[in-house]
């Protein structure tokens, strides 16, 4: 048999092997043995970077399947750990993918390079934000992964584990000072925050907005995040927005607030109650404590500030104070013990 096609065969052999995580039969074809003797002696002449017509190599296949020692046992007899397929995706980004720890790590340690992108442009940290490996995150970025690169669709790694609801994965971002700082700046073409609410991901809006992202940040496409809530039915999301005083006049790109944007929605009655409950509501503060045991009181202490909702002429009127987590605490209450923020009009009745 030719050389070539003997050379060919022993290398899609080692493939297979590889992918079926046989290390018995990787090793037999790596190496010869002695007979009756258990230590290696002698490497066969394989090309252990050979690749198949999708760029797969050998390499590649032990990331995906997670076998550690058929890992070690390639890397030492010469795989390249920065071997692209034709995707451009390197071995440490399939490890990445699968959120395998220890072949992250053992990719790290021998010398692959954390921060290369695919064709689409991802990095590891993209696809483990993504996939919300919340454990492969953490590692990406001690071995000072990147987070501020961003892929073909100008998204970065917090975006996409904000688009993809990733809770764990964007509370271990935030507290990266990279991120924060990126939090903080403005960007016109995405943004983390539009991206959660897109989906309807209001705990990690809440998230986002503790740690300091502006409620009111306008994209070129969107608009606010209220805007993309209503548009796409998020009802819950829409809510929180409205209730940490996102400004509701805002327009997007086509000048159209929130409003008329529900308006405009085939479905959203829900949504639409709700913008216009927000945009009949006023702020007052309390000018004395009141406390009631009724389970749908409101109890609060001289100085809170109250969003109210509902006015009704008997003086017991509805509204919300939003708490230092951003979770509200809604109740009724009776309007004498208020008054209008920034006035010293005690509240009787109707405003």
């Amino acid at each position: 048999m030719d050389k070539s096609i003997k050379s060919m065969k022993r290398e899609n052999e080692l493939l297979d092997a590889v992918k079926s995580s046989n290390i018995s039969s990787v090793q037999r074809i790596l190496f010869k043995c002695r007979s009756g003797k258990t230590n290696i002696v002698s490497p066969k002449k394989i090309n252990v970077n050979f690749q198949d017509d999708n760029g797969m190599g050998p390499i590649h296949e032990a990331a995906v399947g997670g076998n550690v020692e058929i890992l070690k046992l390639l890397i030492d007899n010469g795989a390249n750990v920065n071997l692209k397929d034709n995707k451009g995706l390197r071995p440490l980004h399939y490890a990445a993918w699968q959120g395998r720890s220890e072949p992250v790590f053992i990719l790290l340690r021998r010398g692959a390079s954390v921060n290369e992108q695919s064709i689409n442009g991802d990095t590891p940290l993209h696809l483990a934000s993504q996939y919300g490996h919340n454990d492969i995150v953490q590692l990406l970025l001690f071995h000072q992964a990147d987070p501020t690169v961003v892929n073909r669709r100008l998204l970065t790694s917090l975006d996409l584990a904000c688009e993809n609801g990733r809770f764990d994965v964007v509370n271990s971002l935030v507290q990266n000072s990279i991120c924060q700082r990126m939090i903080l700046n403005s960007n016109e073409q995405n943004c983390s925050l539009h991206l959660a609410a897109k989906n309807g991901h209001t705990d990690i809006v809440r998230l986002l907005l503790l740690n300091g992202m502006d409620i009111n940040r306008i994209t070129i496409n969107d608009g606010t995040a209220l805007h993309v809530a209503c548009r796409n039915g998020r009802y819950e999301t829409a809510k929180l927005l409205l209730e940490c005083g996102i400004d509701i006049n805002l327009c997007n790109s086509y000048e159209q607030t929130a409003d008329e944007v529900v308006i405009k929605q085939k479905t959203g009655n829900d949504i639409k109650r709700l913008i216009k409950e927000f945009s009949d509501a006023v702020l007052v503060r309390a000018i004395r404590s009141y406390t009631d045991n009724h389970v749908g009181a409101l109890n609060f202490s001289e100085g809170d500030c109250i969003t109210v909702l509902e006015r009704n002429p008997s003086g017991q009127w509805r509204g919300f104070i939003l708490q230092e987590d951003l979770t509200t605490r809604m109740g009724y209450f009776p309007s004498t013990h208020v008054q209008l923020n920034n006035t010293s009009e005690i509240c009787d009745g109707f405003i």
